[in-house]
Parts: structure tokens; sequence; C-alpha cells
């Protein structure tokens, strides 16, 4: 399943918002990746506070866009990024994105969720600069901002915006207009691994979702690719799937990394200051 509002995701990594509705990605930085001015663990986070993920106040829907915009900015700042990573299109734009996904929400009957938008400011304000800080508390954050009520079976639209849900069911997913459920393994998967639970990916032979993860062969997929369930990655030298160098540690391989293989060492992706924050 993929994680909603995944800051790197939510996926790895550092992608751009959905164009048809995202921010301008014009920044006039002349290093978008953050490597001027890098974020280090001296730099201090906009709260002090514990985290915690209990006892949040809602955020009202009508200030939550701006909300969400000043943390970004405020999580920029605080990671020592540079000016040009915190441009409205990299930064301020987050509001006029989910200004968006506000208005698209409300004429598609989805239901707004003030308590998921306390908790993914609370994760916005305490998971560190990179990758690896975050993916400690991001599930606190794994929620969507905007509920459907659409069942499993009925009609749905997807990929529309981030964290405005298809699906009622958490464990559905939206596939040629209609809301279906994530197959488990041993069922089918005629169209792919994005229809296996998590875990697991699509044998193309058997067109069936099969375990892939850590010690465990790597799985043929209806491209003939050999792959491994979200989170692990596949050996060329003997096909097994095997779990992520460290941050850190020596590697000879980019795909063993969970973001890069730099000088032959794991590197920890700048996630705060890349060009988008991955939702």
């Amino acid at each position: 399943m993929t994680k909603h509002f995944r800051w790197v995701a939510l996926a790895l990594a550092c992608g751009p918002a959905p164009a048809a509705t995202g921010p301008d990605d014009s920044s006039g930085s002349s290093d978008p990746t953050g490597s001027e001015d890098s974020p280090t663990s001296e730099h201090t986070l906009p709260t002090s506070d514990p985290f915690s993920c209990e006892g949040l106040e809602p955020i009202p829907e009508d200030v939550f866009p701006e909300r969400i915009a000043e943390a970004v900015c405020a999580q920029k700042a605080a990671c020592g990024c540079t000016p040009g990573e915190m441009e409205m299109s990299q930064c301020q734009g987050w509001a006029q994105f989910f200004s968006d996904a506000r208005a698209y929400a409300a004429e598609n009957g989805r239901i707004y969720d003030g308590l998921c938008v306390a908790r993914k400011l609370q994760v916005l304000a305490h998971a560190g600069c990179s990758q690896s800080d975050y993916e400690k508390i991001d599930d606190c954050g794994d929620c969507p901002i905007y509920i459907s009520p659409i069942a499993t079976g009925e009609p749905c639209e997807d990929g529309v915006f981030v964290d405005v849900a298809a699906c009622a069911d958490p464990n559905d997913y939206c596939h040629y207009g209609t809301c279906q459920t994530i197959a488990k393994e041993g069922e089918l998967c005629p169209q792919g691994s994005y229809q296996c639970e998590a875990g697991t990916v699509c044998d193309g032979d058997a067109e069936i979702c099969q375990s892939a993860r850590a010690g465990e062969p790597c799985v043929l997929n209806l491209l003939a690719m050999p792959e491994c369930a979200e989170g692990f990655w596949c050996s060329e030298y003997d096909l097994q799937c095997r779990s992520f160098t460290p941050i850190g540690a020596p590697c000879n391989d980019e795909s063993e990394c969970q973001d890069q293989c730099l000088d032959h060492v794991c590197t920890d992706n700048e996630r705060v200051c890349s060009p988008y924050l991955s939702l």
C-alpha cells in the first residue's frame, strides 16, 4: 500500500508533486538538489517538544493549506536549505496545492479529517532533515486528509490529488474506475504488483501475489523483470531479495541503498532540500 502524504514518498524518494495540480516547478535555483548547503544534524528543527502522535487537536479545514505550507518552509529553514530551495514553487506553493485539493474534495463528497492534518504537522516538526530521520516517525502521518465514502465495487476516480482518498476502505485501491480490494498472497493480480498487499509482488507467470522479502527469491513480474517487495532490493548476483544496506555502510550497487550509493557508501537522501517534498 502507498503511504498517504509520504514526505519522501510519501515515495522515496523525492519526486515532484502531481504535474496537473501541483505547484509551478520553476525555482531559479542553480542547484535544486541542495548540495550547496546540505542539511546536517546541527540544525534545529521547528520544535524542541518531545514527539508524540497522541493528544493532538484537529486543525480547522479553512487554515490547513497554509499551516502545511508554513510547516514545510519552517522545516526547510531549520535544515539549512538554500534560498532557491525555499522559493514559492518549492515551499509555499503547497498552500495552493492543498487549496485545490480542498476544492476538489468539496465537489466530490470527501470528508475532511483535521486530526490527520495535526498528525502530519507533528511529523514535519520532528522528522529531521533526511529520509532515515523521517522514517522513524512517518507512521504517525500515514492517513488521508480527505476520507472517501466510496465502498468496494463502486465507481471511483484515482490519482487526482494525493491525500484525497479514492476509496473508503484503506485496503482498497481504485482500478479502472472501480474500488477494488488489494490482493493477498496467493491471490490473482492480472494487472501487476500494485494490486498486491505489502510484502508481496505479482508473479508474471502465475499472475498471483507472491512473497518477495529478504532471503526469498526475486520474482519475475509481468514485464519479466526481477522484483522484490517494497523495502527490499533484488541482487542481480543471485536473484535474492535483500534488506537495504544501512546508511553510512559500504556499498557496491546503487540498488542496495534506499537512496544512493555515493563513493561506495550508502548516502541518505537530503529529503527536505529536494526541489519538492514527496507527498
